[in-house]
């Protein structure tokens, strides 16, 4: 196995453009079918339509695709001007830290100090200009073929052990055992979770994410169990694509150091979990779901082939830039708004302040036209079902960046990245300008998520930091550091090991503060190779399926319910998530929803009154419940034994749980 990984990843490009490609294509044909609203059957029966698609593709862009520009030698032309960047920097960096240092967490202030600051640095070295091409391909050498190697073998081992259990999961798991479950039913158009024919999907901004269907494909073809698949098969393989993605998109700030650029963004990846929504916790720990995959693996890969369309224009990657983006929304339904903005700033980024630069903008943009009508089919759908309810604030987008002395280190690593090009002297620093400059004027100051979510949803205001690649672009200052000391050629080696110390100290700091992803405070466990599931919850799910009869309704509490819907032909279930109830408002009515909500939340421990538990027995009798699951003190507070034994209950002891359940 170690042997084939290796042949793969001595051309890391050609492995970026086989999965691009590859799932690119099963996004066009997966789309297509959900709306013209197919069954699971006819999906797979007809599954030879996307495999004739992907290898017409591959051999068109990857065999007799013809020659992208030649990258020639890149240099660049100017005289960089160092000494009032760094001093700019190091002010607003020194702002930045004092005001957090006060508690103030002044994330607008600093946005507004950072533009000023990138801006005065694209204007002191506008005259900069880089020339030579770029190209696609890029074969790798040995010393970064082993470095690619390792990480790749170090990510596998921790996605795969690390255990991070996600209530997301209830419908992503749910998608795949519906859909092998009722094989004849249109795909993505009803809802598997709460056992009722009839009831439709909760979120009809999930039909364009098709990643669990491919993976329904993939467990029937292959006879393998549903969480097999999702949880072990497709997070080993976007683990072993996320140095690839990684290396490319680092390449184009530093080629000489690019592998020490990825090695970081792993450390800083594992490092970076201050918070449920902080960058590393949508990573190896949460790689399973597609939208960790997206954040890790396809954002580096938009951006990659954006700024390589925007530096060399050439019809190869246009495509390529397409088909990422359409392989970002199979993945999660949050590409819908992140995959396009992504794609701009990297545009933006790689092309040149002048006409042609524009004209390149303009052309690249229509790669997106995919996604742009697939977020016309979701509007439409949103039109006749009504508009996606959100519970909670809204959020934004510092609840990725975190609020421990993390946050600022990595925001200030972003926006140090364009000076340390600068002094570095490196080929990247005309497009770092502008690529972060046009960054955190859209996505760190809000502008984004103020006037895109509501082309979908509100809850995507926070999730607009996923376009940008964070992470990568800490690492990135970090590893120049390391490299260079943040000096040019010409400095001294008492300068150079000096930044190179202080590099050192900020990476250091950068991993010891804040909470880790692989901490128990995280909420992960070792389990190596095996699904993510809550193992006190899953035991009670699979003892409630068991004990009810045909035809049978289930009562548990949220953290069981979420766990039920990923059984096979699980029994119906009067309520999973507060947030499914809330969209499902429009089928069964707000009281409905509301009576099914507190009936969940009373029997996960909110009894306050005498009044809510008589209510609560009185909902068992009418709704004709057959099976409670709650905790043994909910038991004792509601008096089951006394209450349900007269009425042929009987009680089974799961785990931490009791099962209360009676035939028909």
């Amino acid at each position: 196995m170690i042997g084939r990984l290796s042949a793969a990843l001595r051309h890391p490009a050609a492995v970026a453009d086989t999965l691009t490609i590859a799932l690119g294509c099963w996004a066009i044909y997966a789309a297509s079918a959900v709306y013209l609203g197919w069954t699971f059957d006819r999906l797979a029966s007809s599954a030879w339509m996307a495999l004739v698609a992907f290898a017409a593709a591959w051999t068109m862009l990857l065999r007799h695709g013809g020659d992208a520009p030649a990258p020639g030698p890149q240099r660049l032309d100017g005289r960089a001007r160092t000494g009032p960047v760094a001093l700019a920097t190091l002010s607003v960096a020194g702002l930045f830290c004092v005001l957090w240092w006060l508690r103030l967490t002044p994330y607008g202030l600093f946005g507004i100090a950072a533009l000023c600051h990138l801006g005065v640095v694209s204007w002191l070295n506008r005259d900069l200009v880089m020339t030579g091409g770029s190209a696609i391909r890029a074969d790798v050498g040995k010393p970064d073929l082993a470095v690619l190697l390792a990480v790749a073998v170090a990510a596998l081992l921790v996605t795969l052990t690390a255990s991070r259990p996600d209530l997301d999961d209830a419908y992503y798991v749910n998608a795949i055992v519906t859909a092998l479950d009722h094989p004849d039913w249109p795909l993505l158009m009803w809802d598997g979770m709460h056992g009722e024919q009839g009831v439709p999907i909760s979120q009809v901004i999930h039909r364009p994410q098709t990643l669990e269907l491919l993976a329904a494909l993939v467990a029937r073809t292959r006879a393998m169990s549903a969480d097999t698949v999702y949880y072990v098969l497709f997070p080993a393989v976007f683990s072993l694509l996320f140095p690839v993605a990684q290396w490319l998109l680092c390449r184009q700030v530093d080629a000489r150091h690019a592998a020490l650029s990825v090695i970081l963004v792993f450390v800083v990846t594992l490092a970076w979990g201050d918070g449920h929504r902080a960058y590393g916790n949508f990573g190896f720990v949460r790689l399973f779901q597609g939208k960790g995959s997206f954040v890790t693996v396809l954002v580096p890969l938009i951006t990659y082939y954006g700024v390589t369309f925007g530096r060399a224009p050439h019809w190869r990657p246009f495509v390529l830039l397409s088909l990422a983006q359409c392989a970002a929304v199979s993945l999660t339904s949050s590409a819908l708004v992140m995959a396009p903005i992504c794609m701009g700033l990297a545009l933006l980024g790689g092309s040149p302040l002048s006409r042609a630069g524009l004209k390149r903008i303009a052309t690249g943009a229509l790669s997106a036209v995919p996604v742009l009508i697939t977020i016309v089919l979701v509007r439409m759908d949103l039109a006749e079902q009504g508009p996606l309810i959100v519970r909670g604030p809204l959020l934004d987008v510092a609840v990725v960046w975190g609020e421990s002395w993390r946050a600022p280190l990595a925001l200030i690593g972003v926006v140090a990245l364009p000076v340390a090009a600068c002094r570095v002297g490196l080929p990247s620093t005309s497009w770092l300008c502008r690529y972060v400059f046009a960054g955190f004027l859209v996505i760190v100051s809000g502008i984004a998520g103020r006037v895109f979510a509501p082309l979908a949803a509100e809850l995507f205001s926070w999730r607009m930091a996923w376009a940008f690649p964070a992470p990568t672009l800490v690492a990135s200052t970090l590893a120049l550091g390391l490299a260079y000391g943040w000096t040019g050629p010409m400095a001294r080696p008492a300068g150079r090991w000096c930044g190179r110390i202080a590099a050192g100290s900020l990476l250091s700091l950068f991993v010891l503060v804040g909470g880790h992803t692989l901490s128990l405070h995280n909420g992960v466990h070792a389990s190596f190779a095996k699904p993510k599931h809550p193992e006190a919850e899953l035991l009670a799910a699979r003892v409630a399926a068991e004990s009810t009869p045909p035809g049978g309704l289930v009562l548990a509490p949220m953290p069981v319910a979420t766990v039920i819907t990923r059984l096979h032909h699980h029994p119906r279930i009067v309520a999973v998530r507060d947030l499914y109830l809330a969209n499902l408002s429009r089928h069964w009515g707000e009281e409905e929803s509301r009576d099914r909500l507190r009936l969940m939340v009373a029997i996960g421990g909110a009894l306050r009154t005498r009044s809510e538990i008589r209510w609560v027995l009185n909902e068992i009798k009418v709704r004709d419940i057959t099976t409670i699951v709650c905790r043994p003190w909910i038991s004792v507070r509601l008096r089951l034994a006394r209450r349900l034994r007269t009425k042929g209950y009987s009680r089974r002891r799961a785990g931490a749980y009791l099962v209360w359940y009676r035939a028909q």
